[in-house]
């Protein structure tokens, strides 16, 4: 059971922890597990939820305003993780075996350049989505207050981890 929650825990960190990589962002890309809420459960929805509280509160957002943002948000989340599912299928579908090691590289540096294009492009359309609902004070706000969720969601692990004595 131990391992059941440690191993849950981390899909949920990598699962909230997506980072995006685009012209002008220099965080690593980081793949996230594809889980959907409905199969995870309560527990994922809970972290969902305090996700969603923390961000209105870093963000200043009113009640109206939450009401019209997270819908876009989740979307927007949803949207990531599928393309990066996706990303994730083709690579497994590669047949890597028949190709010298300058074909593999040009061919992964043709799909980082892909995925970087997608990612802008999403990112741009629900940008022009969020302006509709809150203000660009506001909105500017939204990638330091995931990073802070991130640290924090990271830092409660840590912190049963070293209750539980280092495991599980």
């Amino acid at each position: 059971m131990k391992y059941l929650i440690k191993y849950f825990l981390l899909a949920l960190l990598m699962c909230m922890s997506t980072v995006y990589v685009s012209a002008e962002h220099t965080e690593p890309y980081v793949e996230v597990i594809d889980i959907s809420i409905d199969t995870i459960g309560p527990r994922m929805e809970k972290v969902r939820q305090a996700r969603q509280a923390f961000l209105t509160q870093e963000m200043g957002l009113t009640e109206a305003e939450a009401g019209a943002f997270f819908p876009v948000f989740w979307e927007r989340e949803a949207e990531r993780r599928k393309m990066v599912r996706e990303a994730r299928e083709q690579r497994l579908r590669s047949t890597e075996e028949d190709q010298s090691d300058e074909d593999l590289a040009l061919q992964r540096l043709e799909r980082l350049s892909e995925m970087q294009s997608k990612r802008a492009e999403i990112e741009d359309r629900y940008q022009d989505r969020f302006l509709k609902v809150i203000p660009p004070t506001k909105l500017l706000k939204l990638e330091p207050a995931e990073r802070a969720f991130r640290r924090k969601l990271l830092e409660r692990v840590r912190q049963r981890r070293a209750r539980r004595g280092g495991r599980g």
